[in-house]
Formats: C-alpha cells, sequence, structure tokens
C-alpha cells in the first residue's frame, strides 16, 4: 500500500481563480507555519514536504504550529502524505476535511509552588532504575575540542546563569517505595572541574568516556562540566547531564544558551519550566486518548512474536561490553538515496529501514519484524524549544513479504513508521500497562518485545565558531559503553551522508553476525534502489 493510497482525496490542483479572502488568510498563515518550522523562507503554496529535506522532528514542529494556530491536529500520516503542501493543508484545514484531534487543554505555567511535581512514566523508570544500582547508562555527554584561549571564568558564570533561571537544573528526584517524585530547589550550584593533561589523555578520557560516573538522583544538580586543559590555546570541554533532564534537541538548546551566557548576552526568561509539562501530562491527557491508542496497538500486536536473530555462538568467555560496527553511506550512494526518496515521496529513514528489515528478517527466519524505536515527543507548540527530555518509545511492526520489491517495502515502512508515532498520545510505559492489563501482550515484554532497538539521528552540528572571541568548537564522539538493549541500530543523518551503526552486545551476537547483517543491509540498499521494482526474493 503506497503513500498516495492513504490519501483522503486526490491532490487539488492550484485554482486560477482568485480564493476567497478566507481560503488566502489560511494559506497565508500555513506557508508562515512550514517557513518558520522548516526555517525555508522560500516555501511556496505547492511545495511537497517530503521534497523541502524534513525530517521528523520537523514535520513534528508543523504540526504543533498548526495546532497552536488552527486548534486542530492534522496526523503525522498526512503530512508526510505524497501530496502534502502548504495549499493543500490549508484547503484541508478550512473544509476540515483531515482527522483531526481537538485542542488539548492548553499548557500552562503552573502558578502555585508544590512540594513535588508528578514525574512522566519515561523519567520514572529511568530513576527506578538509577536508585537500584549504579549505573552510567543515562549520561548524555557533549565534547568538544576547542581551539584558542577559553575563559575559565566567563564559563563558570555561564554555568551559574543557566542553573539560575532553568528549574530543570535545579531539579531532583525522591523515591518512596516505587512512587516517583520531581523536586525544583531555590538553588543549586556547580563548580566547574578543571584537569591539566596532554592532548593525547584528553581525547582518551573523552572518547573512553572516563570522565562519566553515576548521578545521586536526589541531589541537583543532574549535570557536571569539566575542563581538560591542554595548553593556553587549546582545552576540552565536557558536559554530562542525566538523560531525565535532557535529550538530543536540549542538547542543541543547551549548547546555544551556554554560549549565549559565556558571550554575556541577555536571554530571555522561558514562560515555561519542564516541571509546567509534567503536571499538564499527568492532569490534562484525556483517557479518550489513552483508550484509542490501547485498541489501535491491541489489534496491532495481536498474534505478534518476538524477533530474534539467530547467533553464531559468541565467545563465551568474551568480557561484558558492547561493539560497534559502522556502516556509511558515502556521498554517491546519498545522493542515489535522496533521488529515490524524492521520487517516491518517502522518507530516507523509511529507506534505510525497509532495508535493514529484510536483513533482520532473513537473520531471525521471520517473514515480518518488530523492533523498538526511540522517537522525540514534542507535540506542542510551546514544548518546540523546551528544555527537558522528551523521548518515549513506539512500536514498529512490519511484514517482509516475499514478492515485495524494494519499493514497495520502502513505501510500507514509512507508512508504518509515521502511523505509529500517529497513535502514541501518551506514554509508552502508560500505554503497556494497559495492554498488559487487557492481555494484548506479556506481563513483562521488556525483555520478550524489544530485543532490538532502533534510533533516528538528525543532523547536529559539528563545528562552532565564536570569532569575536578566536574560538572554535569542534564536536567529539564518545564511545557508547553499555545499553538496555542487546542491540541498538543507530541511523545518523549528516550534510551529504548517512551512516548506520549498530552498537551489541558482544555476549549475545558475535562480530560475524553484525557484520552480516550489516552486509546484507548494504546490498539490499544498493540492489534497490538501483531496481526499486524489481523483487528483492526471486528465488523465494
Amino acid at each position: 500500500m503506497s503513500v498516495a493510497i492513504l490519501s483522503r482525496s486526490p491532490p487539488l490542483q492550484p485554482n486560477p481563480v482568485a480564493a476567497d479572502a478566507s481560503h488566502d488568510d489560511t494559506l497565508a498563515r500555513v506557508l508562515g507555519i512550514w517557513r518558520e518550522a522548516l526555517n525555508l523562507p522560500g516555501v511556496r503554496a505547492d511545495d511537497v514536504f517530503l521534497d523541502l529535506g524534513a525530517y521528523s522532528l520537523a514535520a513534528m514542529a508543523v504540526l504543533a504550529r498548526v495546532e497552536a494556530e488552527f486548534g486542530h491536529r492534522p496526523s503525522l500520516l498526512s503530512l508526510l502524505s505524497s501530496d502534502s503542501t502548504p495549499r493543500r493543508m490549508s484547503e484541508l484545514l478550512r473544509e476540515r476535511q483531515l482527522e483531526i484531534e481537538p485542542a488539548a487543554v492548553a499548557l500552562r505555567p503552573v502558578s502555585e509552588r508544590r512540594m513535588g511535581y508528578p514525574v512522566p512514566a519515561p523519567h520514572r523508570k529511568m530513576v527506578l532504575d538509577c536508585a537500584r544500582r549504579q549505573t552510567t547508562r543515562y549520561s548524555v555527554m557533549q565534547a568538544f575540542a576547542i581551539s584558542g584561549h577559553f575563559d575559565l571564568v566567563a564559563c563558570q558564570n555561564a554555568i551559574d546563569r543557566l542553573i539560575d533561571r532553568h528549574g530543570l537544573l535545579r531539579t531532583s528526584f525522591r523515591l518512596e517505595g516505587e512512587e516517583v517524585t520531581m523536586h525544583v530547589a531555590d538553588e543549586a550550584r556547580l563548580t566547574l572541574a578543571v584537569q591539566e593533561c596532554s592532548e593525547d589523555r584528553a581525547q582518551s578520557l573523552v572518547s573512553s568516556k572516563a570522565l562519566a560516573a553515576p548521578f545521586d538522583m536526589t541531589l541537583a544538580p543532574l549535570w557536571r562540566v569539566t575542563v581538560l586543559s591542554v595548553s593556553e590555546q587549546r582545552s576540552f570541554l565536557v558536559s554530562e547531564r542525566h538523560h531525565a533532564i535532557t535529550d538530543g534537541v536540549s542538547e542543541e538548546l543547551w549548547l546555544d544558551e551556554f554560549l549565549a551566557a559565556y558571550r554575556g548576552e541577555t536571554l530571555v526568561e522561558p514562560e515555561l519550566m519542564f516541571k509546567d509539562y509534567a503536571v499538564w501530562q499527568a492532569e490534562h491527557v484525556g483517557r479518550s486518548a489513552l483508550e484509542a491508542a490501547v485498541e489501535y496497538w491491541s489489534r496491532k500486536l495481536s498474534g505478534m512474536r518476538p524477533t530474534r536473530i539467530a547467533c553464531d555462538s559468541p565467545d563465551p568467555d568474551a568480557q561484558p561490553g558492547y561493539d560497534e560496527h559502522v556502516l556509511e553511506l558515502g556521498a554517491g550512494e546519498r545522493v542515489t538515496l535522496d533521488r529515490f526518496c524524492a521520487e517516491r515521496r518517502v522518507t530516507r529513514f523509511a529507506c534505510v529501514v525497509a532495508a535493514l528489515f529484510v536483513a533482520i528478517s532473513e537473520a531471525a527466519s521471520a517473514s515480518e519484524v518488530t523492533v523498538a524505536a526511540r522517537f522525540s515527543k514534542r507535540n506542542l507548540a510551546r514544548t518546540e524549544r523546551m528544555l527537558g527530555c522528551f523521548i518515549d518509545k513506539i512500536l514498529i511492526r512490519c511484514s517482509v513479504l516475499e514478492h515485495d520489491s524494494f519499493a514497495a517495502l520502502a513505501e510500507r515502512a514509512h507508512v508504518t513508521v509515521v502511523e505509529a508515532v500517529d497513535h502514541m498520545p501518551v506514554p509508552y510505559e502508560t500505554l503497556e500497562q494497559s495492554l498488559i492489563e487487557r492481555g494484548a501482550v506479556a506481563a513483562d515484554p521488556g525483555d520478550e518485545l524489544f530485543s532490538i532497538r532502533l534510533n533516528y539521528l538528525p543532523p547536529v552540528r559539528k563545528t562552532l565558531e565564536l570569532p569575536e572571541y578566536g574560538l572554535r568548537l569542534d564536536a567529539l564522539e564518545a564511545k557508547k559503553t553499555s545499553s538496555k538493549y542487546p542491540m541498538a541500530i543507530n541511523v545518523e543523518d549528516g550534510e551529504g551522508w548517512t551512516k548506520v551503526a549498530i552498537f551489541s552486545d558482544r555476549r549475545a551476537f558475535s562480530a560475524q553476525t553484525v557484520s552480516s547483517l550489516l552486509a546484507r543491509l548494504s546490498s539490499v540498499l544498493q540492489a534497490g534502489l538501483s531496481a526499486p521494482e524489481r523483487p528483492l526474493f526471486p528465488r523465494r
């Protein structure tokens, strides 16, 4: 089934006759939303969303702003369909032909001070895990190699300003039995740590994440900053936050604010804090949304079997730990991939996932694949640039059929992923509990359903420059050292390249198993992009 077939009516052709004033106004407002959310001032009325190079976070930003502006929220699938244009959206909004959800109770600041604030389900799980054991699993690190003189006093001042203005950096968690609450202190302090060391030593400390240490969740801030000083003109900045107060989007926002504070710029006070979102979610996310999600996922998961990849006898004496295997698409392959995506109106992520599902289905000897996937649940206009952890989980279940062509499978993967996001209006853990109560999934689905986790990592800035201070910051990658899952697969986009990295528990998967998986993924992509309509399994 193609994305076009799922569209609710044929594409509207531009009307040569001048539209009425209300239609003109709606189109102008929609165009303004697209241009601002995508940071593309040249977006035109008949530009197709998928042709603009946008990714899922940008799509969520468009939908959130449409909901804030018009009081109705189109589905993600409608935005990522093959005929989605500003003109199309404005027409359907005006005539209310889309499947829309009523606007939720507005997200507003919590007026009264509380002794404790509710904790979203994903955060509760993290806090409980940290309470049971000392772990750095939830450490989120940012590291930069700095060329030029880095002012330590200005750095400490920037840290102090961020803590004073953000309640999230003064937040700790309290645990009473299985109940977790969030507490925001009036004050908290963080002293910058400084170490002198050689260039090689600094690089080693960053890449191995040797500076990471467990956080005491009862003490704020859940943040550490270290400067590794090599010389007057060379240093390394390492920031470590607990995942409970940050995610990928927030790390970019934290960095923007830190650099602005370092430069001494005036920072606009945030209207909302994460505690406001936590209260809103706990008190105003309706029961009807949960019931609709339970009904959808009960049908979706019916008859599902966990996907398990057979392993070719890993070394039983292997030391505990994880290995990383990487496949990178070069410039030429990326151009071919982007051309296919433009022609088929599917996302780059869906194409890679389609090839990955073929490799997994063969390794698992299964005709369908079920994996967990992480996504950023910033589905409100006022959470788009809010600091905090908005990561949640979805379940992707996709069939791999004997007669499939790559084009057909890529379109099915595209629809499957988008529908999964559309039908996750509540935290996954909340949904999971309801599914368990109904008997739709096993009582302990964590181990049964999610042996494989999929992540999409959108482009991030690799280099930042502060010319007025003679500074250049080059982002560094820290080696991943642990995971909740036996296998985690990251799909990462950059400028002109796409990378697939498989991070696997060496006690569960041998290097040969993982290498074979990546090799098969590569061959499926190459064959599928060269002949999209040719059957993937001609001999079956």
